[in-house]
């Protein structure tokens, strides 16, 4: 019964995170795969292969490195598992597309490695810019009874939001620690309680959160007692597993700890790696899974210059120009790629129906005498937002 459940990879209830927990890889083993997926992509023989095969086709070959070791012999869907999480790993930074095209940034970062240089700085670009929900995933709704979770009312820089929430707490003389993360940064908000997740509601809560930390208001079990509750009103049945609570607790707990490896690894976060002095989400061990990690972060000198850097731009989503431009989405691409290098765009290239559209983006126009400027630049890679 556990099989066919692990198999079928659906679930009835959702997590109380967001999910980036595939971040806190082995880079070198990562590099490795990397450097795989790269060599595939250029070849002319594998160019056929997709999908499933592919993925089991990356796997296997990671097994024979040595760097996985299955957990089924009898079959190799763990295997293609493995892959799609390597994979998130790679579309979430723009190394790998949907479509299994070579990115810029794919040979920008295969070019850094063959030569032995900073691998770490790219990631650390790559990594700021990350945007959730960015078009290197699906657009899926959340739908009980089908999947755990679904991104495509979120609007947010995971990172640099993770980021501001530890600066937020910091600038209160309060440490911020991975229950804190998971209660306010990376928190899961279902479409019926908010339906637009933005970086300006989110900071708002970030801050609200720590203002009730700092006057004693926060009690994480009671807190993450009544996600669970939140959890079971949404299915409408109480959960029945013996584990449930601990489980999801400590999977959130996960999900921020592996997060915030990926931080230290880019240099903008110090962790001290601690025990909790009271009650933590990590600590909800089960069966013969121990407790996760437990930090308290702190920016690095180089964080807060890379979360001034994030915040004074405008995150743009590719859907977005969509929906706002309509049939005018291919000019207004353009116009807004150039607007994120700085760019003025002469006043002939940008019709008047469109001038009043650019606002509802949060790009605001600067008149010149020939043409128009953002007044703050968009974060907008077309490759990356239009994958």
């Amino acid at each position: 019964m556990g099989i066919k459940s692990h198999l079928r990879r659906t679930g009835k209830t959702r997590g109380f995170t967001v999910h980036y927990r595939h971040l806190g890889v082995n880079q070198k083993k990562m590099d490795r795969w990397i450097r795989d997926y790269h060599d595939q992509l250029s070849s002319i023989i594998s160019r056929g292969t997709r999908g499933q095969a592919f993925n089991v086709f990356m796997g296997t070959r990671a097994i024979a490195r040595g760097d996985y070791k299955p957990d089924r012999t009898w079959d190799l869907k763990g295997v293609a598992a493995y892959d799609r999480e390597k994979r998130k790993y790679m579309k979430d930074l723009g190394l790998a597309t949907k479509d299994d095209l070579i990115t810029q940034r794919l040979l920008s970062y295969i070019k850094t490695l063959m030569a032995g240089g900073d691998t770490v700085s790219l990631l650390g670009e790559y990594g700021m810019r990350m945007k959730l929900q960015s078009p290197q995933t699906t657009w899926r709704t959340y739908r009980l009874g089908y999947r755990q979770v679904g991104y495509s009312h979120y609007r947010i820089r995971p990172l640099a939001m993770f980021l501001y929430a530890i600066e937020s707490g910091n600038e209160r003389g309060l440490e911020v620690n991975t229950d804190d993360i998971a209660l306010s940064a990376f928190l899961y908000f279902p479409p019926w309680q908010c339906s637009l997740v933005d970086e300006e509601f989110l900071m708002k809560y970030i801050d609200d959160f720590f203002d009730r930390k700092l006057k004693g208001q926060i009690d994480y079990e009671t807190m993450f007692k009544h996600l669970v509750k939140g959890v079971e009103k949404e299915v409408g049945f109480k959960l029945s597993h013996i584990y449930a609570f601990e489980q999801k607790c400590r999977n959130a707990g996960n999900e921020i700890y592996c997060t915030s490896l990926f931080l230290r690894r880019i240099g903008v976060i110090s962790i001290h790696e601690t025990v909790p002095r009271n009650w933590s989400c990590t600590q909800m061990s089960y069966g013969k899974t121990g407790p996760a990690g437990y930090g308290i972060f702190s920016l690095t000198p180089m964080g807060k210059s890379e979360l001034q850097k994030a915040l004074s731009c405008i995150p743009i989503w590719g859907k977005d120009i969509v929906d706002v431009f309509g049939q005018n989405w291919p000019k207004a691409v353009h116009t807004i790629s150039l607007f994120s290098k700085n760019r003025e765009v002469p006043k002939g290239d940008i019709s008047k129906e469109m001038i009043p559209l650019f606002p509802s983006l949060g790009i605001e126009l600067k008149d010149t005498t020939s043409g128009y400027k953002a007044m703050k630049a968009p974060d907008f890679e077309l490759q990356y937002d239009l994958g």
